[in-house]
């Protein structure tokens, strides 16, 4: 990890300690949460777009009503990612804390009424697996929203 300052004693550190804690004040260093590998993905019907601190839901599906919802990264409580094949769209779903007790989908057909999630084309699998590898290393990170 390159320098930074911390943020509890305000002092630089040249090179960040492999345990993570602050030579100078004892303090555990937050590691910097990593950057949306894209600010907005196209999705079938819609879009996801990704900031530092929330997700942006907003898809319209057939037969279903239009989800266009902004979740804080620190709301998520699990998020689910089936890729698209020849015969299936595939599709990320994020689910929240206040929704934790709904299981997630794990293979198409499964969605539910009332989830937040995107059908994928084929051939936006590869952006869609980065898109889910950033969002599980940021669940439960960010800040709130302010609701």
């Amino acid at each position: 990890m390159n320098a930074m300052k911390c943020e509890y004693c305000g002092s630089m550190i040249k090179t960040v300690p492999d345990n993570g804690i602050c030579p100078n004040c004892g303090c555990t260093l937050k590691s910097e949460r990593p950057k949306p590998p894209f600010p907005m993905v196209e999705a079938r019907g819609g879009f996801i777009e990704l900031r530092d601190k929330w997700i942006r839901l907003c898809v319209k599906q057939p037969k279903v009503p239009r989800i266009d919802i902004t979740i804080p990264y620190d709301q998520i409580y699990d998020v689910s990612y089936v890729p698209a094949n020849w015969w299936h769209y595939g599709f990320i779903c994020v689910r929240e804390k206040r929704n934790q007790h709904i299981p997630l989908p794990e293979r198409f057909g499964q969605q539910r009424l009332g989830d937040t999630f995107a059908f994928i084309e084929e051939k936006n699998n590869d952006k869609f697996r980065q898109v889910y590898v950033f969002l599980k290393a940021n669940i439960g990170t960010g800040e709130e929203l302010g609701r």
